[in-house]
């Protein structure tokens, strides 16, 4: 059995039995170490780890797809200061930087997608982000000399918040594909809470993936999948684990106060868990946190698609 975890990161040290570099060394004792590639960067303020998937074998092992996932996992607890939040943003933007070279800049603009539920919180991240990109796509297609020399150093940006099904009836899948199309998008990078199988990594981890998205996995509503085998452009995803299911917290609560080794796969794999199932814990001050979060990664994508400008010229046409 896989770990129920859309991280790419817990997906490895679930195989690894607790380290991702377990993992490696299992993997290179089997000699399948050519499958998968792992490092690893320690920085004051985030650890920085990068995971790349290259065979099916390691995309079975750890149920994840081929492509490259790194994770940004924040230190001393969550976001709560300007200089913790703009390191982050920086350090996020210098690897989207790597993932959007992939990206024909110069055929079309990037699509920025906010996925999720702008009414209920934790799923609410994609939408808060979208809300904060600078788009510039309709001053890039006009015939204004002055206009396009105002938005000289920016990018050629659209974004659109795509809603959920429940609400607009319409598959996100479908509506990107279509926007995609319209606008002549070079690339995507579609932004979306996620779901993590330790709580203590809820609002704390970053991952950035080449390898698209499918909504709703980590909590058991997949949709249809976002990525380049279905858009046809590159995408890149940006997430963040907003929650955890019921059973994942009774694991952690097992362990923490009792000392007993406790997995949620195994705790599934013995009950009918039905009821648990569908319960999803977030923290209490998950407000908070997503406007953080979403400035973290909105910020980000700003200084990596409007590079000729400083972030706070940017976030000046927000105020």
């Amino acid at each position: 059995m896989t770990a129920i975890t859309d991280l790419a990161l817990e997906a490895a040290e679930y195989v690894g039995g607790g380290s991702v570099h377990n993992y490696l060394r299992r993997a290179m004792a089997s000699s399948d170490s050519d499958g998968v590639r792992i490092s690893s960067e320690h920085k004051d303020f985030a650890d920085v780890t990068s995971i790349c998937i290259e065979s099916d074998k390691a995309q079975k092992a750890l149920g994840k797809r081929r492509g490259t996932y790194v994770t940004v996992e924040v230190k001393g607890g969550e976001i709560n200061t300007y200089r913790q939040q703009m390191l982050l943003s920086e350090e996020l933007s210098a690897q989207l930087k790597i993932f959007v070279e992939n990206f024909n800049l110069e055929k079309g603009p990037v699509l920025v997608i906010g996925l999720g539920n702008r009414y209920v919180t934790p799923d609410s991240l994609g939408t808060c982000v979208a809300e904060k990109i600078l788009a510039t796509h309709h001053i890039k297609k006009r015939d204004d000399k002055a206009a396009r020399e105002l938005f000289r150093g920016m990018g050629d940006v659209c974004t659109f918040s795509a809603g959920v099904m429940g609400i607009t009836g319409i598959e996100s899948a479908e509506v990107i594909k279509g926007l995609a199309k319209l606008t002549g998008a070079c690339g995507v990078i579609v932004v979306d809470a996620l779901a993590a199988r330790r709580t203590s990594r809820v609002n704390r981890v970053f991952q950035l993936t080449d390898t698209g998205i499918v909504p709703g996995s980590g909590v058991g509503n997949r949709r249809f999948e976002i990525s380049r085998d279905t858009l046809g452009i590159p995408v890149v995803a940006i997430g963040v684990p907003t929650v955890v299911d019921a059973i994942t917290l009774t694991c952690d609560v097992m362990i923490k106060a009792q000392g007993i080794k406790c997995e949620p796969e195994d705790i599934r794999s013995e009950l009918s868990t039905e009821m648990f199932d569908n319960m999803i814990v977030t923290p209490k001050n998950v407000d908070a946190a997503i406007e953080r979060l979403s400035r973290v990664i909105a910020d980000a994508v700003n200084m990596t698609l409007h590079r000729g400008v400083n972030i706070n010229e940017i976030n000046e046409f927000f105020i």
